[in-house]
C-alpha cells in the first residue's frame, strides 16, 4: 500500500453470486484523507453529490467530531460504501486478511465523510491518528455500468433520519407518549366511544401494530385511535410555539421549528420537569384542536379561496395574534376548556376570521 499502512484489515462476506465479491473493512481516517488529497473528486464520480463544504449541519458535525471527540468518530459515523474493479489481498503476520491494493476505487456513499476528513486535516491541521471508518467494499467482477449506477442510487436513498427523530427519545416526549396512550378524551358530540389522541413519538408507531391485526382488531384500533387524532413531534412543536407567540419559528418549517421548541423545552425541563404533567398534556391537545380549527376557518374564507397560499404561515400567525389580543385584555385562552369540550367555543370564530 502506498499510503504508509501495511494494508486495510477486512473480512470477506460469503455471498453466493458471480457478479461481485463483498468485504467489510476498517479504514484509517488518515488513509481516506490522503487518497482524497491525491485523487480528489475522481474518487466520487459515482457519488450523487460532491463535497458540500462546512456550511451543512452534517459536515459541521463531522468536523466537530474530528477536532473534539475523535475517539468517538467510529461510533458516530455511518461509514462509507465503495466499489472497486479489482483488489489484492494478503495475510498479516497475525493471519488477518489485508487489502493491499485497490483498482478503480469509487466512494459511492460517504463522500462527505471522506472529503471532510481531508479538508479538516488541511484547514485545521487536524491529527487524524486514532480515527477509523467502517467500509463496505463491493468488488465488481463484471464492469456493468447499470449495476454501478444502481449501487450508487440505492446506497444514497435510505430514509433520512431527521433531527426531530434523534430528539424523540428525550424523557419529555416519552412522557407525552405515555399520556397519549392512557388519557382518554371526553366524549365529543356524536361519539359512541372515548378516543385517544395518538402521539407518534417515532415515525411509524401508529401503523406498526396494524400489521399483525385482524380486520376486526384494526377497526377497533382505529375507532379508539382515529388517524385524524394522530400527531407527531413536529406537530407538537407547531402547536406549542404558535401558542407561545412564536409564529416565525413555525413558519420556518417542521424541523427548524421543532429544534427551537426542543431547545426551549430542555431549559424548562432542567428547572422543573413536573410542569409537564397531565394538565400540560390536556392543554397541549387543546392547542392542537384550536390550531386545526383556525386552519379550517381560514380555509373557508373567500379571500383564501381565491389564492390558497401560505396556509401554514397564516394559521400560525393567526393563532399567535389571537393569543396576543386575548392577553391584551388580561385574559388567557382556556385550553383545558377546549379539551373538555373537544371543540373550540363558537365565540372565537369571529375573532379568528
Amino acid at each position: 500500500c502506498d499510503f504508509g499502512i501495511e494494508g486495510i484489515p477486512c473480512i470477506k462476506a460469503n455471498i453466493e453470486t458471480d457478479q461481485y465479491d463483498s468485504y467489510l473493512a476498517i479504514v484509517p481516517g488518515k488513509f481516506l484523507a490522503d487518497i482524497y488529497k491525491k485523487y480528489s473528486s475522481a474518487l466520487l464520480e459515482s457519488n450523487v453529490r460532491s463535497f458540500l463544504k462546512f456550511n451543512g449541519g452534517v459536515n459541521k458535525g463531522i468536523r466537530g467530531t474530528i477536532l473534539n471527540e475523535k475517539s468517538r468518530f467510529f461510533t458516530y459515523n455511518n461509514g462509507i460504501s465503495t466499489t472497486a474493479s479489482e483488489i489484492t489481498t494478503a495475510r498479516s503476520e497475525s493471519g488477518e486478511m489485508l487489502i493491499t491494493s485497490l483498482k478503480n476505487l469509487q466512494i459511492i456513499n460517504g463522500g462527505q465523510t471522506t472529503a471532510t476528513l481531508a479538508a479538516t486535516s488541511i484547514k485545521n491541521n487536524a491529527d487524524l491518528s486514532g480515527i477509523y471508518v467502517q467500509m463496505k467494499l463491493t468488488v465488481l467482477k463484471d464492469a456493468d455500468p447499470d449495476l454501478i449506477r444502481y449501487i450508487a442510487t440505492y446506497a444514497n436513498s435510505q430514509n433520512k433520519v431527521k433531527t426531530a427523530d434523534l430528539n424523540s427519545s428525550h424523557p419529555f416526549y416519552v412522557r407525552i407518549e405515555e399520556y397519549s396512550r392512557k388519557v382518554y378524551a371526553p366524549l365529543a358530540e356524536g361519539q359512541i366511544v372515548q378516543q385517544l389522541w395518538f402521539f407518534e413519538r417515532a415515525r411509524g408507531q401508529y401503523e406498526q401494530p396494524l400489521m399483525q391485526m385482524t380486520k376486526k382488531q384494526r377497526d377497533d384500533y382505529k375507532l379508539v385511535r382515529p388517524k385524524a387524532k394522530k400527531f407527531t413531534l413536529t406537530d407538537l412543536a407547531k402547536y406549542a410555539n404558535a401558542a407561545d407567540m412564536l409564529p416565525h419559528y413555525v413558519s420556518w418549517g417542521g424541523e427548524v421549528n421543532a429544534a427551537h421548541f426542543h431547545n426551549n423545552m430542555l431549559k424548562l425541563w432542567e428547572k422543573d420537569n413536573s410542569a409537564y404533567n397531565e394538565l400540560y398534556y390536556k392543554e397541549l391537545i387543546g392547542k392542537k384542536i384550536l390550531f386545526e380549527h383556525i386552519g379550517n376557518v381560514i380555509s373557508d374564507q373567500d379571500w383564501y379561496q381565491e389564492r390558497r397560499a401560505y396556509r401554514p404561515q397564516l394559521v400560525a400567525y393567526t393563532f399567535s395574534k389571537l393569543v396576543y389580543e386575548v392577553r391584551s385584555l388580561k385574559l388567557e385562552i382556556n385550553y383545558r376548556q377546549i379539551w373538555d369540550a373537544q371543540a373550540v367555543p363558537e365565540c372565537l370564530d369571529t375573532d379568528i376570521a
